[in-house]
């Protein structure tokens, strides 16, 4: 919610990010640091069509005996968490919302949490995407500047580790990075930032990783990391134009009666 002294239009989508804090050794907050430093910098690019609620620092792993660091707050608990914000806030006039993650461990449940939302708020438009960076602008960007090949981004990656490189160098001990890219691979099951194949598994995080790494960080560079951010920002840019565009048009033709709307009163 905005801070004291500060105001925000009830037509601003309102961003809601979370992660996760799952680190096999510190810095623990890595997830948090990049998705909060997206999504201030996409509400400096919009800042008259949305604004940035605070990050949440925990979300869902399902990995806990692999990271003896791990804070979570399990997929029930973290939907109905997130459930309950967007009904307090409905109840006071929002009607747009767009949850952001830093940490793929809750991606499925903010799915979850999208679809619950939009069956209780006929009203609203409440929306999610897979992980940052990962959509048509975020991929294009990756592929361009990317050196390591498939594999390679995963988590404290090429990818997480640019970021960090560019945002918190000093949190950063390159001499210490191991890359793990002997990730048991088949066609429909690989291990990437954006994760492909048809098959959906949870295998033990240790079958494919001695360290925790997934990926090739040693490939990261302050570089990257500053270009994937700029590239990440403009994404998330334009999902909440879309977003405004979706509620937008909807609301048009409920007004109008379309479909059902014209035979029941809008609730």
């Amino acid at each position: 919610m905005p801070a004291a002294g500060q105001r925000t239009r009830k037509s601003d989508p309102l961003s809601n990010r979370s992660h996760g804090t799952t680190r096999l050794s510190p810095p623990l907050s890595v997830d948090t640091i990049i998705i909060d430093a997206i999504a201030k910098g996409t509400f400096a690019k919009l800042p008259t069509r949305s604004f940035a609620m605070p990050v949440m620092p925990y979300g869902v792993s399902t990995h806990r005996a692999s990271f003896a660091a791990t804070m979570n707050a399990g997929g029930r608990a973290f939907e109905d968490f997130w459930l309950a914000v967007i009904d307090v806030l409905v109840a006071r006039g929002f009607d747009r919302f767009y949850l952001m993650s830093g940490h793929g461990g809750n991606s499925s449940f903010l799915v979850n949490i999208v679809k619950y939302a939009g069956e209780r708020h006929r009203r609203i438009f409440c929306a999610t995407a897979y992980l940052h960076t990962s959509g048509r602008i975020g991929a294009e960007a990756l592929d361009k500047y990317r050196t390591s090949k498939i594999g390679g981004m995963g988590h404290a990656c090429e990818l997480e580790t640019s970021y960090l490189l560019h945002l918190r160098p000093d949190l950063c001990k390159m001499e210490r990075v191991v890359d793990e890219t002997d990730f048991a691979a088949t066609p429909d099951y690989y291990m990437d930032w954006i994760e492909g194949g048809a098959l959906v598994a949870n295998p033990p995080w240790d079958d494919d990783t001695a360290t925790g790494a997934y990926g090739a960080g040693s490939h990261a560079t302050a570089e990257k990391g500053h270009l994937w951010l700029e590239a990440a920002i403009q994404e998330k840019a334009d999902h909440v134009e879309q977003i405004q565009e979706q509620h937008e048009r909807r609301e048009e033709r409920r007004k109008e009666g379309y479909g059902l709307w014209g035979k029941f009163k809008p609730g």
